[in-house]
């Protein structure tokens, strides 16, 4: 406890209860002084004559206007002066304005009166409503024993101060129109401050010194004076730039930007510079960045591409749209993928049943397409996409060519088996076209077998073209399959043809039985089938009827 300061304030103290602007504590219990000490010095408290005195209303203003400035670090513009007829006091006036106290009504609030225990928790209450703090305010049920006695606009006070402890009273009443004592209120204020003031933040120095660090893909500053970090901005360091934290290369929205930190001047400047174009991908084939390295005025571009391990896999040149830049991109790929790890692009694999030679492989230079769809030739896969997936008219067909035949098929038949992966669930359909006699550019325009799965059906279908470009079918054949063909999974199609006998299999489980005796010619082409969107195909494998 503090010494006391002199005879005279000893004397004017043992007959008032006012206020005074001394450091010490006066009918203070014991128990009390080290709590009344730490109001003190967190500027809640401003020194009272007599601590045992009940507290009044005004000096409770005081007392709630003082944790507003500690934890705000100002005061609210007080209410006009004639507000109250019966006091002009700042405090009061200051907590008017802010919605703390309205009084008691008919423009009186009663200064000297002493406060009860359900005013100052409304006030407690509404003092962190007018600063804007987060806080738990009960659960709105008073669980007190006297709650009879608690007035219905203090209810949610009541319930804030006893539900997080600030005025328990003897545990089960609260004892809402009883008074208390002025170090009971500097405490139970005290106790609310702290729990809801946070320490400004000390303003960072640029002068003494911070690192620049990246996290997560995000660059941030973090300064030696009070380390605290901020976040700069985003985006990958690309390991073929510089990499000195003054200097940072970034990918940000899109965008290279290069990051250049002026350290320990006093402004803190630095310079984000947009360098170049960058695209990023993000895709079931492809996942990496593209930026441009070289232009000229001659609209000659070059673009490199890294995958998300910033390893450069190529380079390519202006494209013209989207699908151009992904056919570019997948070719990258496919001869990434081969130098990396030795897999062989997509083929069609034949087992020649007439032994003049023990097996076929057909690459790309061997399979012809219509109705001029974009494709690709992957590592282990064929991608093939309609030019437009609204116009119907277009459907894309790959074969072995006309000439080119596939030794020892006929129309008798044999076994084709593909793996197939539809893009989309949404009026979509692909698969495996077999003992075809003629084929065109055009909508189905084509005279031979199709069989193939649908996702939004969730169905395997087996049709027959009819050689003209109207879209024209013959349905064979339509069976729910019992599952959900999804999207972006490969699914193992076979089709089993023995002379007028055609069995469909899906996952090795037969689906179709059916006959048809059509193209008793001699037919030399086989091959895929997409339909309104882009499908993937790998392990195609032809062998004879093992019979």
């Amino acid at each position: 406890m503090k010494k006391k300061l002199g005879l005279i304030i000893i004397l004017v103290m043992l007959f008032t209860c006012s206020a005074y602007a001394g450091g010490w504590y006066p009918g203070a219990s014991d128990w009390a002084t080290e709590e009344l000490e730490n109001a003190f010095q967190n500027g809640i408290d401003n020194g009272y004559n007599d601590y045992s005195c009940n507290i009044t209303r005004v000096q409770f203003a005081e007392l709630i206007m003082n944790m507003y400035n500690q934890m705000t670090g100002k005061y609210p513009n007080p209410a006009p002066s004639n507000t109250f007829s019966d006091t002009t006091n700042k405090n009061v006036l200051m907590a008017n304005a802010v919605g703390i106290i309205n009084g008691i009504g008919n423009g009186v609030f009663a200064p000297e009166a002493p406060i009860t225990r359900q005013e100052m928790s409304i006030m407690m209450s509404r003092t962190l409503d007018s600063m804007n703090i987060d806080y738990y305010k009960g659960d709105g049920i008073l669980s007190v024993v006297d709650k009879a006695s608690v007035a219905n606009w203090a209810v949610s006070g009541v319930d804030f101060a006893f539900e997080n402890g600030f005025m328990k009273g003897n545990g089960t009443n609260f004892k809402p129109l009883a008074n208390t004592p002025i170090e009971q209120a500097v405490i139970i204020v005290n106790r609310v401050f702290k729990k809801y003031y946070t320490k400004p933040i000390e303003p960072n120095d640029y002068t003494k010194g911070y690192d620049i660090s990246i996290e997560n893909e995000e660059i941030y500053a973090t300064f030696y004076n009070n380390n605290q970090k901020i976040k700069i901005g985003k985006g990958i360091i690309y390991k073929i730039l510089e990499s000195d934290t003054s200097k940072l290369y970034c990918l940000d929205t899109g965008i290279v930007y290069r990051y250049n930190f002026e350290k320990n001047k006093v402004d803190w400047k630095y310079e984000k510079e947009r360098l170049t174009y960058v695209t990023l991908v993000n895709g079931d084939k492809y996942d990496g960045y593209i930026i441009l390295t070289e232009s000229s005025m001659l609209d000659s571009y070059v673009y490199s591409v890294f995958n998300t391990d910033l390893i450069e896999i190529g380079k390519i040149y202006k494209w013209n749209n989207k699908q151009d830049l992904n056919l570019k991109i997948e070719k990258l790929l496919n001869k990434y993928n081969r130098e990396t790890t030795g897999s062989e692009p997509f083929s069609i694999k034949v087992v020649d049943p007439s032994q003049k030679f023990k097996n076929a492989i057909f690459t790309k230079d061997l399979i012809k397409f219509y109705s001029n769809p974009y494709y690709s030739f992957e590592d282990d896969y064929l991608s093939i996409t309609p030019r437009s997936s609204e116009n119907k008219n277009i459907t894309p067909i790959a074969v072995l060519g006309n000439d080119t035949g596939v030794w020892g098929y006929n129309a008798y038949g044999g076994i084709y088996q593909v793996d197939v992966c539809l893009s989309s669930d949404d009026d979509s359909n692909a698969g495996i076209v077999f003992n075809v006699d003629r084929i065109a550019d055009g909508y189905n325009n084509f005279l031979g077998f199709y069989a193939g799965i649908d996702a939004e059906g969730n169905k395997v279908m087996l049709r027959r073209g009819i050689g003209r470009n109207n879209g024209d079918w013959k349905n064979i054949s339509n069976e729910k399959v019992g599952f959900d063909i999804k999207p972006n999974e490969y699914y193992t199609l076979k089709v089993v043809k023995n002379g007028s006998s055609i069995q469909v299999y899906l996952n090795d489980i037969l689906y179709i039985t059916a006959s048809d005796d059509s193209f008793k010619d001699d037919i030399k082409m086989l091959g895929l089938r997409t339909w309104g969107k882009s499908a993937k195909f790998k392990n195609y494998t032809v062998n004879p009827l093992p019979y």
